[in-house]
C-alpha cells in the first residue's frame, strides 16, 4: 500500500470505528438524537452493524463490497435523518469515505 492508501483508509476507519463506538457507549447526546428518530431501542446493534461492515472495509479483498456496505449504511442514516433533521454529519461522512475509498482503489469510480 502507498502512503496516500494508508492514510485514506486510516481516516475513513477512524470515522467509522468512532462512529460506531459513540452507538454503543451509548452517551446522553447520542440517546437524545436516536430518540428524536425514534430507533433508540437499535443503538448497539446499529453500531455492532457499522462495526462489521468497517471491518469488511478494512479487508483489502473485501473493500469493493465493504465500500458498497458503508454507503447503503450511511445513505439509510441520510434517509432517516431527512424526516426528522438536517443529516449534515452523514452526509460529511459520507463524502469523506467517498474521498479517501477513491485514493485506495480508483477503479471503483471507474478510473
Amino acid at each position: 500500500m502507498t502512503p496516500s492508501q494508508i492514510t485514506a483508509t486510516t481516516i475513513s476507519v477512524f470515522l467509522l470505528v468512532m462512529s460506531a463506538i459513540a452507538k454503543i457507549s451509548k452517551p446522553k447526546k447520542i440517546v437524545e438524537e436516536f430518540i428524536k428518530i425514534n430507533l433508540e431501542k437499535y443503538l448497539v446493534m446499529l453500531g455492532a452493524l457499522e462495526l462489521i461492515i468497517t471491518v469488511i472495509y478494512v479487508i483489502p479483498t473485501t473493500m469493493n463490497i465493504g465500500f458498497f456496505l458503508v454507503c447503503s449504511y450511511f445513505g439509510g442514516a441520510i434517509a432517516v435523518h431527512l424526516g426528522k433533521d438536517k443529516p449534515i454529519r452523514q452526509i460529511m461522512i459520507l463524502v469523506v469515505i467517498w474521498i479517501c475509498m477513491y485514493f485506495r482503489n480508483p477503479s471503483v469510480f471507474g478510473l
